[in-house]
């Protein structure tokens, strides 16, 4: 349970600075795949919505899937993906 919560504070600690940082932001509910980056290799950094492209509201309620999401979304479980 100690080592649940310290993440969890740990988490928390992380989203208020990222919405200190991302002035105008009032909740973690605004940030988007605009807001966080990944590294891709030694000499590039992109953000989210660069890799991944745009989607569209509502394609992963049913099928047919965006293709480069369809063999995680068809191992995913209420428990977790690929359980």
């Amino acid at each position: 349970m100690a080592r649940y919560v310290h993440s969890w504070l740990i988490a928390a600690t992380l989203l208020a600075g990222a919405l200190r940082l991302f002035r105008g932001l009032k909740s973690p509910a605004q940030l988007n795949r605009s807001h966080i980056y990944r590294r891709v290799d030694q000499h590039q950094i992109l953000r989210y919505d660069e890799i991944l492209g745009p989607i569209q509201p509502g394609v992963f309620l049913e099928p047919p899937y965006p293709e480069r999401y369809v063999q995680v979304l068809e191992t995913a479980t209420v428990g977790g993906f690929g359980d």
